[in-house]
């Protein structure tokens, strides 16, 4: 069926102005059917697979941990698109719903899944530097190997800001930051680009969590089609994200490579492991694209970052969106097509605002205990502690030491992390301390 077509004539109308602190505006950026679109972009692309458990542990409603795997025996299916499911998420849009009756999201704080590892350490100053430097020793200390990554590598850091006022910042030695705990309505996390020739970073303001409307409409069909994305370090390729149709295009976006789990919410606007209707899936189209200008920003797990694109023809940019793709490469100064000769290849490095926050600080007890290891992970260490996994509760899960922290070792941590947290918490490991 043409779902956009279908949507089309079912969601036209245009978001509706609230009164007193709803961050819904009188002049909209996003149509309900646009919003809505981004939700059943990743139901397309994972309908009709087969969606399994982790363990043979279930409990009421979605399994608390579930993955893609054949040889598991499966537990539901992502739901097809169809006229009817289409119909149902059309007819509750966030913003629509009154103010009384719309659950408001929250963050579960040091109970997220990409913050558990940290909760070991003093919290550091607010305020915070983040450089070419600081980057380096991240990514060193997570065993991300960025040899042969590209000149120019993007960064997120989940859960900060820019310091001041600014949507952007040029290229410079260092940048200075805030940390503020991430929200689903409004854009608090930082994406940049760090250019490893001369070590400079560029900051702009954005999100890595996805927006409380796609949330709120995948509670309609248990969780599917929002979901977040955990840290790590991620492969990404130049392209256009939802190519089709050309009213929702984005050129010069960034369209994210191979297998990766993440988390999601069957009943409640949070992404708390730790409650009985969350669940860890593999997920589709995490993309890194434009976010909108306004807190309503539009993102069901993509990262996206402050800005638009000019309608109709949406060849042109605006926002920090516009300055990201140009200093990127992946438009030229025009804001139209990119360099012939420009990076075509992305590594992602994504982290939180808070891990950056305690490298700057500096601390002795910080700098010689954080070692963890995460999905994109690699060497001596990761194949250590595939080792370990082979022989506890994620064998079967992890099948080889091969080096490599994939989804299957990635699910492998979560089953082991019920050990250590009582619940399928996270896949961030705190790994060997050594080679």
């Amino acid at each position: 069926m043409d779902r956009r077509r279908f949507i089309a004539g079912l969601a036209t109308a245009m978001l509706v102005a609230h009164a007193g602190a709803d961050p819904a505006s009188a002049d909209p950026e996003f149509t309900n059917e646009e919003l809505l679109d981004a939700v059943l972009n990743e139901i397309e692309m994972l309908a009709g697979q087969s969606v399994s458990r982790l363990s043979a542990e279930s409990v009421e409603g979605p399994d608390k941990a579930i993955m893609l795997l054949s040889s598991l025996t499966a537990s539901f299916e992502v739901p097809p698109l169809s006229t009817e499911l289409i119909a149902t998420l059309s007819a509750n849009p966030y913003w629509d719903t009154p103010h009384a009756d719309r659950p408001q999201p929250e963050w579960p704080a040091a109970r997220a899944p990409d913050y558990l590892h940290l909760r070991v350490y003093a919290p550091p100053p607010e305020v915070f530097n983040v450089s070419g430097t600081l980057l380096a020793f991240l990514a060193d200390r997570n065993d991300f190997q960025l040899a042969g990554a590209g000149d120019i590598v993007v960064f997120g850091l989940r859960g900060c800001r820019i310091a001041g006022s600014e949507t952007s910042r040029d290229w410079a030695e260092e940048h200075t930051l805030v940390v503020d705990p991430p929200t689903h309505l409004a854009q608090k996390c930082v994406l940049g680009l760090w250019r490893r020739s001369d070590s400079r970073v560029a900051v702009f303001r954005g999100s890595t969590v996805p927006a409380a409307h796609n949330m709120f409409a995948s509670l309609f069909v248990q969780g599917n089609g929002t979901s977040l994305l955990p840290t790590g370090l991620y492969t990404y390729h130049t392209g256009t994200h939802k190519a089709s149709p050309a009213t929702s295009a984005q050129r010069g976006a960034l369209l994210i490579a191979g297998t990766y789990p993440v988390l999601r919410t069957a009943a409640s606007l949070v992404y708390d492991p730790f409650l009985p209707t969350t669940a860890w899936t593999l997920g589709a189209g995490h993309n890194i694209h434009a976010a909108g200008h306004g807190d309503i920003f539009n993102s069901a797990g993509c990262q996206v970052v402050h800005g638009n694109y000019v309608k109709p023809a949406r060849t042109r940019t605006t926002g920090a969106w516009d300055i990201f793709r140009q200093l990127a490469g992946t438009a030229g100064p025009d804001g139209t097509a990119s360099p012939l000769d420009a990076q075509k290849r992305f590594r992602y490095m994504l982290l939180t605002g808070l891990e950056a926050a305690l490298a700057d600080q500096g601390s002795p007890t910080f700098t010689s205990a954080y070692r963890p290891l995460r999905i994109g992970s690699r060497g001596p260490r990761v194949a250590t502690l595939q080792e370990s996994l082979l022989r506890g509760p994620a064998s079967g899960i992890v099948t080889r030491a091969d080096g490599d922290f994939g989804p299957r070792t990635a699910f492998g941590v979560l089953a082991a992390s019920k050990a250590d947290y009582g619940d399928y918490a996270t896949p961030v490991s705190v790994g060997p301390a050594s080679e």
